[in-house]
């Protein structure tokens, strides 16, 4: 027994011997940021290994006697290691290279062989090209501040020493969340088990590295803040993007190819800049850092992404992390920064997944009790414990929030983004304060509506308005049910006596206050008065099919002496012009593959990728009292198309038709926005006269193609290049019962053509750029001049 213990001692005391671990971290030795991916040898040799996505190492060798540390664009540092040292802090001190204007570049490019192998390999090792897999991630947002540029450039002030010493102890900000995410043949569906969010109790939001970044590295295009880039290694990229070996390192059986790219001198297009890390095992990426090849003027991005290989047989993302810098947001002279991380954990690869999940579209759903023991709940999620950093920024954050009523403010500032400026359980719409058209010239209003303070299963308000123009008083109200708040199921019943535009194609308009088309809003000459009321429900089936079924009642009267003949023969009279009608509407809106998130307090469209359709048929009904029996069908078909060093299309397609004789403001004018020099306003004639063109059947097409900035770009001017071309065709039958207006159809064909140098001048938040529009066809003038429009283009930088 003796002679087995002694022979125990030693076979431990040799397997500590034999498993001396080193570990470590590498920063920047100028921010003391750390430093994922660099590259580590072994005593000179080839073999080694890398530090991962947060700058930490672990060696277990006892044959290590130097350490040679190098990255792309930093001095190479070579350590010896003492065999007493267990832990190491390195430091790199950043290259400083001038790069000439000239690159000598060999003939055959080496790296080429292996990116080519890695897009031949992409749909392979391309997570979501799985059947299925499911894991569970811990994210991590900061927000703080980065002294760097103030100790650059300045001596600190009183005011800043104070900042900094609170920047030493504390962050701005920070959230934290777990959730389990689902992915089954293309479907995904994600659920926040957990979220904490400094400040307040019961948070409605929450910030996942895969909404600032794609989920993996695969896709043609990779997304950053809502924006798309040419991903390096997708097809066709080996003449746009320099691609050069920067490092070899052998890990274990395998090789890896340290690689930087960026987009050639010359070639204009959303390219990115960066290090990728093909490993000669599936020749899959093993790491990426990357940032757009020319960053925004507003937020600043740059992301990293780590991989392993799960069970030997896949290749998965293990973490993400992204780095946002707000060039227009200081703090006392430093600029804000948000740094982001997702660990991902316990993943499972081709597993079995329940398919109830994915029946509503649902792609991120916020548990109701998310935030609840959310600090005990998160203690078994996190990778590390909080740092004291991070315990003091929620304890100090957290007693401000109290304090200060953030959650309150929080709701204040939802019900004010939903429903206008709230006053206790009420709230004042913004939209009926003032509106401008060339018909009511100046009309002013007010309007009241209770909102989620008096109760989350109805909304009913009112409104007034009077107008300088035709100075007369318009009115009206509302009631809206929702049994289920976040569901798609609502009864609306209204009533109002107020204008419509004339002719108006208003069936699926859903125009927002930044969209462009408000602007055609501003011309609008003609108008009838309507009175009358209106139910209608809407509802959802079958995933994408989001249903609609009404009634409407009202009396409309022209504001003019025209008038419409009631018989075909001109000899049975003709009516004023005034009629009733009631009508039978059925909608349907056809979105297939939309994506929603949703929370406890609202359920928001992140759209799809598919054409959106919608169709609506009305009928006319001479037995609940209207003047006449018709049926009518409009239908509208939208879809943006994405195109590899192109630029994006898109359509949107209208038709209508109505299969009886009507007074011309029930049928289509067609949408002219046209003025000698007006601002753009999309879906719309832009050379097109005010009310020229009436139809009772018709098809129209506008497009436009955003270059972006792929066809040209310098220092001083970069605009994005956009060509717009619009065309319709109209047929009026019954012509000579419309009395007193005037009006031509487009049976021909009504074509115009509009070339747009976009955000030619940009802030912070807006844009402005101008345009040329040419009309041209059987509708053309003679006077060249007169086919001419000029315009501004403005946009929104949100």
């Amino acid at each position: 027994m003796k002679a087995l213990f002694v022979l125990l001692i030693v076979f431990v005391a040799f397997l500590d011997v034999k498993a001396q671990k080193i570990v470590g971290r590498v920063v920047d030795a100028t921010s003391g940021k750390p430093m994922p991916f660099v590259n580590i040898r072994f005593n000179d040799g080839n073999s080694g290994t890398a530090t991962d996505i947060d700058g930490k190492f672990s060696i277990n060798s006892n044959d290590v006697n130097t350490l040679k540390f190098s990255f792309v664009g930093y001095k190479d540092t070579v350590i010896a290691v003492p065999k007493s040292m267990k832990t190491m802090f390195v430091k790199l001190t950043p290259e400083i290279t001038e790069l000439g204007e000239v690159e000598i570049l060999p003939g055959i490019n080496p790296a080429h062989r292996i990116i080519k192998a890695a897009v031949k390999n992409r749909k392979r090792n391309n997570p979501e090209n799985l059947n299925s897999f499911k894991y569970v991630s811990y994210n991590k947002m900061i927000f703080t501040a980065d002294p760097n540029p103030v100790f650059d450039s300045l001596s600190p002030d009183t005011l800043q020493e104070k900042v900094l010493e609170f920047m030493e102890k504390h962050y701005i900000f920070i959230m934290e969340s777990a959730t389990k995410r689902y992915f089954y043949k293309g479907k995904s569906y994600e659920k926040v088990l957990s979220t904490r969010v400094s400040g307040f109790s019961d948070p409605f939001f929450v910030m996942l590295a895969t909404q600032f970044q794609s989920f993996s590295f695969y896709k043609p295009h990779f997304n950053l803040l809502d924006k798309n880039y040419v991903n390096p290694i997708a097809p066709g990229t080996l003449n746009k993007y320099l691609f050069l070996i920067k490092d070899t390192v052998y890990q274990d059986k395998d090789t890896v190819f340290v690689i930087s790219f960026r987009p050639y001198k010359g070639k204009n297009f959303d390219g990115l800049k960066g290090v990728i890390y093909i490993n000669s095992d599936g020749y899959a990426v093993q790491n990426v850092i990357a940032e757009p090849f020319s960053q925004d003027a507003v937020i600043s991005i740059k992301i990293q992404q780590q991989y392993k290989k799960v069970d030997g047989k896949q290749w998965f993302p293990s973490q993400l992390n992204t780095t946002l810098v707000f060039n227009t947001v200081n703090i006392n002279n430093m600029p804000m920064v948000g740094i982001g991380t997702t660990y991902l954990d316990s993943i499972e690869p081709d597993c079995e997944v329940p398919k109830r999940i994915f029946r509503n579209g649902i792609v991120l759903e916020t548990a109701p009790d998310a935030a609840k023991n959310a600090e005990s709940l998160l203690t078994g999620y996190r990778i590390d414990s909080l740092s004291v950093k991070e315990k003091n920024t929620y304890s100090f954050i957290d007693s401000i929030g109290r304090e200060n009523k953030f959650d309150r403010k929080l709701k204040t500032y939802m019900i004010f983004m939903n429903s206008g400026i709230p006053i206790g359980k009420f709230s004042i719409p913004l939209d009926r304060f003032l509106r401008y058209n060339s018909y009511e010239k100046f009309r002013f209003g007010l309007g009241l509506q209770t909102n989620e303070r008096m109760s989350r299963y109805f909304t009913a308000g009112g409104y007034g308005a009077w107008a300088t123009g035709d100075k007369q008083w318009k009115y009206g109200g509302f009631l809206e049910i929702t049994p289920v708040p976040v569901s798609d199921f609502k009864i609306k019943l209204t009533y109002q006596d107020d204008l419509e535009e004339s002719g108006a194609d208003a069936a699926f308009s859903e125009i927002s206050l930044f969209d462009t088309e408000v602007y055609r809003e501003f011309l609008i000459n003609k108008m009838n008065r309507s009175a009358g009321y209106s139910a209608n429900v809407e509802f959802r089936t079958f995933k994408y099919f989001l249903w609609s079924a009404g009634f409407n009642h009202s009396s409309k009267q022209v504001n003019d002496d025209y008038t419409f003949l009631i018989n075909k023969n001109e000899n049975a009279g003709i009516s004023s012009g005034d009629f009733v009608f009631s009508e039978m509407r059925l909608g349907l809106k056809f979105a297939y593959g939309e994506k929603f998130i949703r929370n406890g307090y609202q359920k928001v469209s992140l759209g799809t990728n598919y054409p959106v359709v919608h169709l609506r048929y009305t009928r006319g009904l001479p037995e609940a009292g209207s003047d006449f029996e018709f049926n009518r069908v409009d239908i509208q078909l939208d879809k943006s198309i994405l195109i590899r060093f192109a630029g994006e299309s898109k359509f949107t397609v209208k038709a209508g038709f109505v299969d009886r004789a009507l007074p011309w403001y029930m049928l289509y004018n067609a949408p002219a926005s046209y003025a000698k020099f007006y601002i753009f306003s999309a879906n719309s004639f832009m050379t097109m006269r005010l009310n020229e063109f009436v139809s009772d059947r018709y098809a129209s097409l506008f497009w436009r193609h955003n270059f972006g900035q792929l066809l040209f770009k310098n220092k001083y001017f970069s605009p994005d290049i956009v060509v717009v071309n619009n065309m319709g065709w109209g047929d009026l039958s019954n012509i000579n019962r419309h009395k007193n207006i005037s009006f031509n159809t487009m049976e021909k064909g009504f074509f115009e053509s509009g070339l747009l140098l976009d955000k030619i001048l940009k802030s912070g938040i807006s844009n402005i750029g101008f345009g040329v529009f040419y009309r041209y066809g059987p509708y053309g003038f003679d006077r060249i001049n007169e086919n001419f429009s000029y315009m501004m283009t403005i946009g929104w930088n949100f």
